[in-house]
């Protein structure tokens, strides 16, 4: 959906709601617990972000914290929503004159 002013916080609550018992739009859900497909490019690029129990903790909490997406052009709605199965959050991103929310 593309938008030309940030959609409201009721909007967004909609579209999430609307969106929470829809099936997923790929056919290999689950897929990257083992092997991905054959059809699936996988992407190799790996940084190591250091050692230790204390550095895996940090990152443990980055990703609990949802900071993949503590982008300035990216916003999550809603960052407060554990990461867990059946979760449903949606993504506003800004991309010059529009907002783009998926």
């Amino acid at each position: 959906m593309f938008f030309l002013s940030k959609p409201s916080r009721e909007s967004i609550g909609a579209f999430i709601s609307a969106q929470r018992d829809q099936p997923f739009s790929y056919p290999h859900v689950g897929a990257s617990r083992e092997r991905a497909p054959s059809t699936y490019t996988v992407d190799h690029h790996r940084v190591q972000l250091g050692q230790g129990e204390v550095v895996f903790a940090q990152a443990v909490k980055a990703v609990k914290q949802w900071k993949m997406f503590d982008i300035p052009w990216m916003n999550l709605c809603w960052p407060d929503i554990p990461i867990q199965a059946g979760a449903t959050v949606a993504v506003l991103v800004s991309h010059f004159a529009f907002s783009h929310g998926s």
